[in-house]
């Protein structure tokens, strides 16, 4: 089954869940949601004038890229993390479904269940019910905040029929 199959056969809380466990420390992928699935190069540490560590370039991963690893069992490198061409390649989907489906979860890890639904159409994948009042999801998260999105994710209707 392709990623987008895959997505297009889960149940919102499935989704939901597969954000919520992405995240779960340690995440798939270092988190930085400033950077949507960039890479930076990490700083040398010095001491005494003497480098100590050589500085590295690191994946950074927002909530949309931790889920997408996580859907998809593989895991973004510096090669091919950096555009979507790039990440669609790696995981075997089209470059519109996946970014129908990263903006989707960056709007959901914001709180903003009505433009995630409204991605959800365009993708053609689970819209989200019942929805309840969520915190925004930033670098500095905490199991609280998760368990909020457990919660949203418990609150959906047990069977879902997506029309695709």
């Amino acid at each position: 089954m392709t990623f987008k199959e895959t997505v297009q056969s889960m149940t919102a809380k499935e989704i939901i869940m597969a954000m919520v466990n992405s995240l779960i420390p340690p995440p798939v992928i270092p988190v930085d949601m400033g950077t949507f699935g960039t890479t930076r190069e990490e700083p040398a540490v010095k001491f005494l004038g003497i480098t100590v560590i050589k500085p590295k370039v690191k994946c950074y991963g927002c909530a949309a890229t931790n889920t997408i690893c996580k859907i998809a069992g593989k895991t973004f490198t510096i090669d091919n993390i950096y555009n979507r061409e790039g990440r669609a390649d790696f995981i075997g989907t089209d470059t519109d479904f996946l970014g129908d489906f990263e903006a989707a979860i960056d709007r959901l890890r914001t709180g903003n269940v009505r433009m995630y639904n409204t991605y959800a159409r365009f993708g053609g994948f689970a819209e989200i019910q019942n929805v309840i009042n969520l915190p925004c999801l930033n670098d500095n998260y905490t199991t609280g905040q998760l368990n909020k999105y457990k919660q949203l994710a418990d609150a959906q209707p047990v069977l879902q029929k997506v029309e695709v």
